[in-house]
């Protein structure tokens, strides 16, 4: 496989000016980007910009290509350079269920931003590798699983779908990303984007803090800042005995993408973007998502990579004093505030509202 970086010559200054837009974009969002879309557009803007390669790392059932964007000052799309270069390494993973646009959209808005837009200066700190589109298979027949009818969020841990296997053996077991986030359609409205690390108990518990912490404030504030909410992924869930609301969250299976990542030693992060936001709306909100996590990265490279690297560091040197069998989901301490869908006081009309309740999003071993 040739990679597109390496066959596409730069453009004249004047082509250079244009600017460029996805279909979706070009569309005023009356259609979403095709597959033959997101490669018109990855191979138009590479053609101005020295800061990305495109390459071809898969095929799918079908034989639609799956394609990998590498961005970085310098770039490169060999192992050796990121990861020698003391710069951590994003992997941002889009549109795995071919039913859920937000991550396509946004992620080759940011690849456009990072090259030639205005937050260029983030790749001076990082090296960024983005799959826009990891089910073109499933995206083209607008439905969640594969050609074959594969969940490919359910195979990290197997890796029987060329999709899966394509990310895993090109990019993440190569360049051994620090983050990894997967962007995905969810969650609970009126948030416009919700978020969960991994839930994994065997994740190492420092990663999981740096998640829950740091970047869970920097994502916020960049979402608050324009004008958007966020919160825990998945929603609200009301205990009519006890009166008492719950906000929970997903499974915590090794073989989606956030707990695999985890088990991994990466910062795994996963971003839903509820659905009842039009679709523009969500598209901005996974867009801000992810640039506030880059300039989370650019601003504390040293902290992202000293956090994983210690965690990579026990993998390998201490050993381990349990294995889990049985799993239980926990509430943290403090309750928290959040808002809800719910009818109004006395019947008055569905809308949200602010309610204190209990944030039950994490799992801890019921059985060692």
């Amino acid at each position: 496989m040739i990679p597109l970086g390496l066959i596409l010559p730069l453009a004249d200054d004047a082509s250079a000016q244009a600017p460029r837009l996805t279909e979706a974009e070009a569309s005023d969002w009356a259609r979403m980007t095709s597959d033959q879309g997101v490669l018109a557009f990855l191979s138009d803007l590479q053609t101005i910009t020295p800061k990305m390669l495109v390459e071809e790392i898969g095929t799918t059932g079908l034989g639609r290509p799956i394609l990998a964007v590498f961005l970085g000052d310098p770039v490169t799309a060999t192992p050796d350079t990121p990861l020698s270069s003391d710069k951590p390494t994003v992997l941002i993973t889009g549109s795995i269920h071919g039913d859920e646009p937000v991550g396509r959209e946004a992620g080759l808005q940011v690849i456009r931003e990072l090259t030639v837009g205005a937050h260029q200066a983030i790749l001076g700190s990082g090296n960024v590798i983005v799959v826009p589109q990891m089910n073109p298979d499933g995206a083209e027949a607008n439905m969640r699983e594969n050609a074959a009818g594969y969940d490919l969020n359910r195979d990290w841990v197997t890796a029987e779908t060329p999709e899966v296997a394509a990310v895993l053996e090109r990019l993440v077991t190569r360049f051994w990303p620090d983050v990894f986030l997967d962007v995905h359609n969810g969650g609970a409205p009126p948030y416009h984007l919700t978020y969960q690390t991994s839930l994994e108990p065997a994740a190492d518990p420092d990663l999981v803090a740096f998640a829950r912490g740091p970047v869970f404030e920097a994502v916020r504030s960049r979402l608050s800042a324009a004008g958007m909410e966020m919160f825990w992924y998945s929603g609200p869930v009301r205990d009519e005995a006890s009166s008492t609301w719950f906000w929970r969250t997903t499974e915590p299976w090794p073989r989606k993408q956030h707990s695999y990542g985890g088990l991994r030693d990466m910062m795994a992060l996963l971003y839903e973007v509820p659905e009842e936001h039009p679709f523009e709306i969500g598209v901005a909100a996974a867009f801000e998502g992810m640039i506030g996590l880059l300039e989370l990265v650019a601003a504390r490279p040293d902290d992202v990579r000293g956090v994983v690297g210690e965690a990579r560091r026990r993998t390998l040197e201490e050993p381990l004093d349990s294995v889990y069998l049985e799993l239980v989901s926990e509430a943290y301490s403090e309750p928290e505030q959040f808002y809800v869908i719910a009818p109004g006081d006395n019947g008055g009309p569905v809308q949200p509202r602010l309610v204190q309740g209990v944030n039950q999003t994490r799992y801890v071993p019921a059985r060692s």
